[in-house]
């Protein structure tokens, strides 16, 4: 309730107010602070006066007075403040506090109407927004950060207008997130100045914390801007003067409402205990240990004393309000009235004893309501505010024993140790009621001090029916994160029965808390634990999680892997119990233990299941073919006698995956064919071409190309091999494997004409009957006639020496052969340089042996003069039968008749060439012109 002072101070008051109302200029106190004390006060005899003052021409006076009408809930007034509010010639600020007091005025009726006109007035996206209130805040933010105007920030000021129950929340979280920069900030401020007018404890304890503890914008005399690691330089009067100001929250603009803070609360205590402690708990509950900073030291000199000062300051030292709340009339810390930062008076010092003595201003309003010191105890997080709590609840029994059991168990879990030593006490005070219920037992048995578990373990020794929940309480005993209360729980424990029923929940969460864990002296503790209970033979290793199983099974600690390894092994696992995708991870783990555990395992499962997994089981046989053959033969013995469709793909994954296997000796790989071999007896159909050729190029491993041999043999379709891959194979070190190879090779070489060129690479092999074979095949087709000339252009064309050489042998037999030349033509005609060169040098070697032979090389020039790009052949042939021609004259008519009769288009320079021969045969046998009659008619140029 308010407190208006004495009847002498309240008539002396009213007479100054009136006063100064009526007559204005005559009092000595200004009429707005007169007005302004009233509406603090709630003074109902200053109507009048009010009414008055609101038709004043001076802004301010009409700013306090409708301050006044709204905080002494003067309905009377009701419409002249709408009146107000509608005036644009008035200031922002003056309409603004006069549409806030109409709206305080209003009855409820009038307001849930006002509240929902005002909500439909918001613009549709806003609308659709808020239907997700939980999202609200996150997305509204992210939006202004967007595109900061302040017509989207002015959404949070229509908020708290409508500030009904189901806007309230998004408000209080926006509130909670939003920057306090421009252009939130304008109307954060707005919301913090209207919270205290409205008596809104909860919005200004949270707008007052988010002021206290936000870094604030630094704004130096030439302009420049430090906000956080941004750094920007401005114009600060015409800032000021823009819509989208980046200023607003700066140092000074902080400062004042920091000390606006403590100066609202401060005047509150004056005349209402009750909204001063409502106000003060909501603004100290948001406080945390995030907000602690270090202690810091600096020393100064006092010119006055001449000596040096050191000054310190605690970790809550820089929070201003704070410290005038719970350190007002302190010993330990003070304030200077120029400053906002609390220091240590001497010779305190930063975790030094606090003192019994009560500590905090306006100590008689806490010990009204003590119930507000509990709620600090229970939502804030900051020593400094828990030990203020402590320090008034302690004169207050009576409100300590209404503490009930949600709450005494969160005192008993909070960080901090005075706290928890708070709550103990409370328990001895009524020891009987408190140690009957077994949730506060359990709390004890996990608190860090050991008196508290020692007293709790007392407790359920005389009675072990009030631990119902024995499971948990165990569970978070023995794995705690203090070792020394783990390795206390672990010796209380060996003293407790532990019914059957319940040792295999409790291995189930020590095994999710050990798979949780980082720490290894934890994860030692906790398997000491479960060695415990499998000692005593209690089925500790049944049911455990899938996830943990790998967890633990991925862990470096070779001892958790063992675990995991016993758990498959001697749990008694069901394997239907977990899903498909645990197997082939954990048949991938590094430990063999845990891998052979889980093979055992697998023979338990279905064969449609355990044949998904076969390619992952056959992959261990890369890893320890001796150790995990004997799990694997029993294992793939149940699959293929289930269902023997399993048996090929066995052996297929088998020869695909692991052959040939170079890093196994011969006894092992003896092991892995005779593994393979087992499958084929199942009736295998075909193996894929890559198989028998990986067996087929195992070096040193005799065992394995015959295994390729019998492979490509027996289960290889000759459609499914390429050429290229079959004069692989012709080359192969096996005689058996070259002959069955190249009976496919003649096969397909009738079939396509015998012109594929990719075969010739046969003439190169490395084995001589091959070799011969395919020389043999390529003879026959020639006398047959079915060897076409882009074949021996393709052999001329060779870099191998091998091709080359039966390609030159061949050109031989077919120059020395002059009905063949015609053969010689058509290669002359094809686009190969290097073929051509050849036939043409070894037909010019065969002129020079024999020149009567001149005459059949007609159908060659005929070629070689409408071969394009031939030029340079054509040239060298052109001299060496010009050089023939000089050295025998009597060759030179044969020749000069044999170019006269070719009748066929040349292109210009072929026919400069043919010309240039004839002239050279008539130097040398002038007769020849005159037989002629002339060189023109000699050729045909096209």
């Amino acid at each position: 309730m308010a407190h208006s002072g004495s009847f002498h101070d309240r008539t002396l008051f009213l007479r100054q107010l009136n006063g100064a109302a009526l007559y204005p200029g005559t009092s000595r106190r200004k009429l707005s602070r007169l007005l302004w004390r009233a509406g603090e006060l709630r003074i109902r005899e200053a109507e009048e006066a009010v009414q008055r003052s609101l038709r004043s021409p001076e802004p301010d006076v009409v700013y306090a007075a409708a301050w006044a009408a709204g905080r002494c809930r003067f309905h009377g007034l009701l419409p002249l403040l709408d009146e107000l509010q509608r005036d644009v010639t008035l200031k922002d600020h003056v309409r603004l506090m006069s549409g806030e007091a109409w709206r305080m005025l209003l009855s409820l009726k009038d307001l849930t109407r006002f509240q929902r006109v005002l909500y439909q007035g918001l613009d549709p996206f806003y609308r659709d927004l808020l239907r997700e209130i939980p999202t609200f805040p996150r997305h509204f933010v992210a939006l202004v950060r967007r595109e900061p105007r302040a017509k989207h920030a002015a959404v949070l000021w229509r908020l708290y207008q409508v500030d009904d129950q189901t806007v309230r929340p998004a408000l209080l979280e926006t509130l909670r997130i939003c920057p306090l920069r421009p252009p939130f900030f304008r109307f954060f401020k707005r919301i913090f100045k209207m919270a205290y007018f409205r008596g809104d404890a909860e919005v200004f304890g949270l707008t007052a914390y988010r002021i206290e503890t936000e870094e604030a914008q630094k704004v130096s005399e030439w302009g420049w801007v430090q906000d956080g690691d941004d750094v920007f330089r401005v114009n600060v009067q015409k800032e000021m003067t823009m819509s989208d100001c980046r200023i607003g929250f700066t140092r000074k603009t902080k400062t004042f409402l920091r000390r606006a803070v403590w100066r609202y609360l401060s005047r509150l205590a004056v005349y209402d205990a009750e909204a001063y402690t409502a106000f003060a708990t909501e603004y100290l509950r948001h406080f945390t240990q995030d907000d602690s900073r270090p202690v810091r030291r600096y020393r100064w000199t006092d010119a006055i004393e001449a000596q040096e000062r050191e000054v310190v300051l605690d970790h809550y030292a820089g929070y201003y309000a704070l410290n005038h709340i719970i350190h007002g009339e302190s010993e330990r810390y003070s304030v200077e009235t120029a400053r906002l930062s609390w220091r240590c008076r001497d010779p305190y010092r930063p975790g030094d004893p606090k003192s019994e003595q009560r500590e905090e201003s306006f100590k008689a309003h806490w010990d009204f309501f003590p119930e507000r010191c509990l709620r600090l105890l229970l939502e804030s997080a900051a020593l400094p505010i828990h030990q203020f709590a402590i320090a008034v609840l302690q004169n207050h029994a009576d409100e300590t024993a209404k503490v009930d059991e949600d709450d005494m168990v969160r005192l008993l879990e909070a960080p901090f140790a005075v706290t928890r030593q708070f709550a103990f006490s409370l328990l001895h005070g009524d020891r009987e009621a408190w140690l009957s219920r077994s949730r506060i037992l359990q709390v004890l048995m996990r608190a860090p001090e050991a008196e508290k578990r020692a007293f709790a373990l007392e407790s359920l020794q005389k009675n072990p029916e009030l631990f119902t929940d024995a499971v948990n309480s165990w569970a978070g005993w023995l794995s705690h994160e203090d070792a020394d209360i783990r390795r206390e729980g672990l010796t209380y424990f060996k003293n407790w029965h532990l019914p059957m029923t319940q040792s295999a929940e409790l291995g189930r969460r020590l095994a999710v808390r050990l798979a949780s864990s980082f720490d290894a002296e934890r994860s030692k503790d906790i398997l000491a634990a479960l060695d415990y209970l499998g000692q005593e033979g209690l089925p500790c290793l049944e049911g455990w999680d899938a996830h943990v199983l790998l967890v633990l099974a991925e862990d470096e600690d070779t001892e958790l892997r063992a675990l995991v390894a016993r758990v498959l092994t001697e749990g008694e696992q069901e394997p239907l119990r977990f899903e498909m995708d645990f197997w082939p991870t954990m048949l991938d783990m590094e430990d063999d233990r845990v891998v052979l555990a889980a093979l055992h395992l697998m023979q338990k499962l279905p064969s449609t299941m355990a044949g998904v997994i076969a390619g992952r089981v056959l992959r261990l046989l890369r890893r320890d073919p001796t150790q995990f053959a004997p799990a694997l033969l029993p294992l793939m013995a149940v699959i293929t006698e289930r269902d023997p469709r399993f048996a090929e793909r066995w052996a297929c994954l088998l020869a695909r995956e692991f052959l040939p296997p170079t890093k196994y000796d011969a006894a092992q790989l003896d092991g892995l064919i005779h593994l393979m071999m087992g499958p084929l007896i199942y009736g295998l159909r075909a193996v894929e071409p890559v198989i028998v050729w990986r067996l087929l190029q195992a070096k040193q491993r005799d065992e394995s190309q015959r295994l390729g041999e019998f492979l490509l043999r027996e289960f290889s379709p000759p459609q499914k091999w390429s050429d290229k891959d079959l004069t692989k194979l012709c080359s192969h070190g096996l005689a058996g494997v070259r002959a069955h190879a190249f009976r496919w090779v003649e096969k397909r070489f009738a079939e396509a004409g015998g012109d594929q060129v990719v075969w010739f690479v046969l003439l190169a092999s490395p084995q001589e009957d091959t070799r011969q074979r395919f020389e043999a095949l390529l003879d026959q087709r020639r006398r047959d006639g079915k060897l076409g000339a882009n074949v021996l252009a393709a052999l001329l064309e060779r870099k191998r020496s091998e091709v080359s050489r039966y390609g030159m042998r061949l050109l031989r037999e077919l120059v020395q052969d002059p009905a063949q030349w015609r053969y010689l033509a058509e290669l002359t005609a094809l686009p190969f340089a290097k073929a051509r060169a050849h036939v043409l040098q070894a037909l010019a070697n065969e002129i020079d042996q024999h020149p009567e032979r001149l005459p059949d090389m007609k159908p060659v020039l005929e070629a070689l003069l409408q071969t394009a790009g031939a030029n340079l052949a054509r040239r060298e042939l052109f001299n060496r039968l010009g050089a023939l021609c000089a050295g025998h004259a009597e060759h030179g008519p044969r020749l000069y008749q044999l170019l006269t009769q070719l009748d066929v288009p040349v292109s210009a320079m072929a026919g400069n060439e043919v010309v240039k021969l004839l002239w050279t045969l008539q130097n040398a046998d002038p007769a020849l012109e005159a037989a002629s009659g002339g060189v023109t008619g000699a050729s045909k140029p096209s």
